[in-house]
């Protein structure tokens, strides 16, 4: 037995975070101490006897911690290290080692061990490797996160630094425009440069009825095309009190090169719909729908709010 017996009760009933740990060693009475010992920690804990289950289990499941035995039939710890890093870079390796095999131990450290522990096995030493290698992940997993975030935040930034030029082009090319089927396209061409969707649709009442424009950038059925024009009529009658139906609407599809109107309905994920105001009058809607994202963006929303301003300034040039 690797363990000194008078230490197997400390630590008992005191908590530590749940990680998933895994350990590999073909001696069963190293391998059950061991695992008892981390579950009377609080630590989720599988243990297998050899290297090949490990690999095998490493590549269906996500663990936090791996603690492997470095002598082994088969595959060794070494082995071990080497695969599981290369299917989880984020996962921490222990390496279980006696005095002759400490030249091995050594060397895992520089092939991305966290630490490793020496026999006999101390509980005390145990429990700082593993806080020092979860803590260690941890930081690798915010400073992760932190410049992904980063990232996002500049990408957002130029992002919106791009849907302004775009704006401020718009509103210079609406200026020479006047008729509303010129005004729609016009506005939802310039709308595909910074938001992503698949149907754009522009709705202007009028006293009897309304006008229509929808652009379709994706091979869609035809069905999908009415029920987007229905949500925004309906959310703009809502809003306006009117009646005005699907069948009193003047409609223009306007298709994207090489685009069908065939094929099975496919499933609206996102779709945001404004109204167009003037003097907080409702004269008509916007609506983009995407097929394939669950929600639009931030600059995607504030872009469209941007847009729908312009739009409104534009058709009600048209009106007059």
């Amino acid at each position: 037995m690797i363990f000194r017996r008078e230490l197997l009760n400390e630590g008992r009933n005191k908590m530590t975070p749940k990680a998933k740990i895994l350990i590999v060693d073909d001696e069963i009475g190293t391998r059950d101490i061991l695992q008892q010992i981390l579950k009377e920690m609080k630590y989720d804990v599988q243990a297998v006897a050899n290297g090949y289950k490990a690999i095998e289990i490493i590549k269906e499941e996500k663990f936090d911690v791996l603690i492997t035995d470095i002598r082994m039939p088969g595959i060794d710890g070494l082995s071990v290290l080497e695969v599981a890093k290369k299917i989880d870079p984020d996962i921490e390796v222990i390496m279980i080692t006696a005095y002759a095999s400490l030249k091995s131990a050594i060397e895992a450290l520089r092939d991305g061990a966290a630490d490793y522990l020496m026999k006999p096995i101390n509980i005390d030493e145990l429990k700082a490797t593993l806080r020092n290698a979860l803590g260690k992940q941890m930081l690798t997993r915010e400073n992760r996160a932190l410049l992904k975030s980063l990232k996002e935040a500049k990408e957002e930034s130029d992002h919106w630094a791009y849907a302004v030029g775009v704006i401020y082009r718009l509103s210079e090319n609406l200026r020479y425009h006047h008729d509303f089927r010129e005004i729609a396209q016009i506005v939802l061409d310039y709308l595909s440069q910074v938001v992503d969707f698949h149907l754009g649709t522009i709705l202007l009442l009028i006293r009897k009825g309304g006008k229509v424009v929808i652009k379709v950038n994706a091979d869609v059925d035809p069905s999908l095309i009415d029920e987007t024009i229905s949500n925004l009529l309906k959310e703009v009658n809502s809003l306006t009190h009117r009646e005005v139906k699907l069948e009193e609407l003047s409609v223009d599809v306007i298709k994207g090169d090489n685009i069908e109107l065939k094929g099975e309905k496919r499933e609206v994920k996102a779709s945001f719909i404004l109204p167009l105001t003037l003097n907080e009058t409702v004269i008509g809607g916007i609506n983009v729908v995407n097929l394939e994202r669950d929600s639009f963006g931030e600059v995607d929303q504030k872009t469209i709010y941007a847009v729908a301003s312009q739009t409104a300034l534009a058709i009600e040039s048209h009106k007059r």
